[in-house]
């Protein structure tokens, strides 16, 4: 699609990869993962690509993924899109922590959570979205948390891509992978609700459902492809 493009960019303290994609065509874009610091960050990014926001997605429900989802949904009147099996960390995110979750997170800044009013939305197990002129689907791979997703698309071949500024190029699938897979590593399943069987189970059918050439996007640091972290990726199930 030529008027489609991605732009990301790592937020926060945790460097977390927020991203804008849509369509020129359409002029919309849907906003993934607003970190820390998306209220400031997201508006520039999508005044970059010259796009309104229409949704936000969020692959799970840990601070350092939603931090600016309920100020962005009311400043940008949007809807926010999470698995269900996360909603009890879209009430009460510190409790990702455990016990000392509320002193952790307020080390970190945290504090005020309000999600009142926001017009949340569930995403399910193969469920297609058709916003901002793509077609995202999603794919529950619970083991990071239990509501974790990912979200792959094949309508951004040959489209503008850029993490951090550097170009990236899709000639096939990309995905939005979360903290399921990052280059040379996996997402952690210490936290509260983490699963390390679940996290073999969602890993071992993501690389089973997708090509080598599928680009991969996480939820921190730099993008990879299925094709190298089959490859040299030690953390993957066998």
């Amino acid at each position: 699609m030529s008027g489609a493009l991605l732009e990301a960019a790592a937020l926060g303290a945790w460097a977390t990869n927020c991203v804008v994609l849509g369509d020129r065509a359409t002029g919309e874009a849907v906003v993934v993962d607003p970190g820390q610091h998306g209220e400031q960050a997201v508006p520039v990014l999508l005044e970059r690509v010259g796009l309104r926001a229409s949704a936000i997605l969020l692959t799970h429900a840990h601070l350092d993924h939603l931090w600016a989802a309920p100020a962005l949904a009311r400043t940008l009147d949007v809807p926010v899109h999470l698995h269900p099996d996360d909603a009890w960390l879209w009430a009460r995110p510190e409790e990702a922590f455990g016990p000392q979750g509320a002193q952790l997170a307020a080390g970190f800044g945290f504090s005020d959570w309000d999600v009142d009013g926001i017009d949340l939305r569930p995403l399910a197990h193969g469920q297609r979205l058709e916003l901002a002129g793509l077609r995202i689907d999603v794919h529950h791979t619970p083991g990071h948390t239990p509501g974790h997703v990912i979200f792959t698309t094949d309508d951004l071949v040959g489209a503008t891509l850029r993490l951090d500024e550097r170009p990236l190029d899709a000639t096939g699938t990309v995905m939005l992978a979360g903290d399921l897979l990052f280059a040379g590593s996996i997402g952690r399943t210490d936290l509260a609700g983490g699963d390390p069987a679940a996290m073999a189970r969602s890993l071992a059918a993501c690389m089973a459902g997708c090509t080598d050439a599928t680009l991969v996007i996480p939820g921190h640091g730099g993008a990879t492809t299925i094709g190298a972290e089959r490859d040299t990726n030690p953390f993957l199930p066998r």
